[in-house]
């Protein structure tokens, strides 16, 4: 009788660890615009059901679409096969696999802009690219998946940057609205912000990444996503930030013109691609 229960308190012990575990997938939402243009807030384990229910709704509305999440890093991978879609599996490529059951492939086209080397176990990441699919029903993608299913990412514009862990203390993904974003912002300096960085990166990380700033520019690049505009550096020299908006709004900019714009700063810590302001909105056209 004894063994009979301390058997079942054992199950009852790893049930809940198993649930505990899994968790972290249930409950971190991604921001998608989905094919429709509508934003919505979903789960790897959403995706998952959206995809089993109905696979042909699932590529209708999720295919293709843009998806920007907060993730922990699993573990990364060189030269390997992965999922690119329509039941193709494409071989030697790259990917990162995120506790929360994300995993982006880092195509040819951005794999020098990104750090690979440098991205570690556990390490928190902000991510913008496109959804791939969520198959699991094979043998071949569950091994490619390393028996653990998740939601295939990937695209030609991927954005990743150290995630921000000040916003609502949790790493959230949400995006807040427009007025709470203008009310938490403050006036950014650019070559305050350009002295701090140049003295103590991680100094000026915590000090910068993750807050809501209003900056003043001058747009010299346009972009598919974002835009660029350089600033004056203590050594006398120039550098660059790119800014990141909606669609609708990105339409509406023009090179050689000043904007004031509001968004929310991601720093580069390892200086491999560029600080931002990522979420922006046009406050003024001076």
């Amino acid at each position: 009788m004894n063994k009979r229960i301390i058997s079942l308190l054992l199950i009852s012990v790893i049930s809940l660890i198993s649930a505990c575990s899994s968790n972290n997938k249930s409950t971190k939402k991604a921001a998608i615009i989905d094919n429709n243009g509508n934003s919505v807030e979903l789960t790897a384990n959403e995706l998952f059901k959206s995809y089993d229910e109905n696979e042909a709704r699932f590529d209708e509305l999720y295919s293709g679409a843009n998806i920007t999440f907060i993730g922990t890093v699993k573990n990364l991978k060189k030269d390997c096969n992965v999922y690119t879609g329509e039941g193709t599996v494409t071989a030697d490529k790259s990917k990162i696999v995120f506790e929360e059951g994300w995993c982006l492939i880092i195509d040819d086209e951005n794999y020098f802009e990104i750090d690979l080397e440098n991205i570690e176990k556990g390490e928190i990441l902000s991510v913008s690219t496109e959804i791939i699919g969520a198959p699991f029903d094979t043998d071949f993608i569950k091994d490619i998946s390393d028996n653990e299913r998740v939601v295939w990412l990937g695209g030609k514009d991927i954005e990743v940057s150290e995630g921000n862990q000040k916003e609502d203390g949790n790493n959230s993904n949400t995006k807040i609205s427009i007025n709470e974003m203008i009310a938490k912002a403050e006036d950014l300096d650019m070559k305050t912000f350009a002295q701090d960085y140049s003295k103590n990166v991680n100094i000026a990380y915590d000090k910068y990444n993750g807050n809501y700033y209003k900056v003043k520019m001058l747009i010299t690049e346009i972009r598919e996503k974002d835009v660029w505009f350089t600033y004056a550096t203590p050594n006398g020299g120039f550098s660059s930030m790119y800014v990141s908006f909606d669609e609708d709004i990105l339409k509406k900019l023009h090179s050689g013109e000043y904007y004031t714009v509001c968004g929310r700063m991601i720093v580069d810590k390892k200086h491999t691609t560029s600080n931002k302001l990522v979420d922006a909105i046009i406050l003024e056209l001076k």
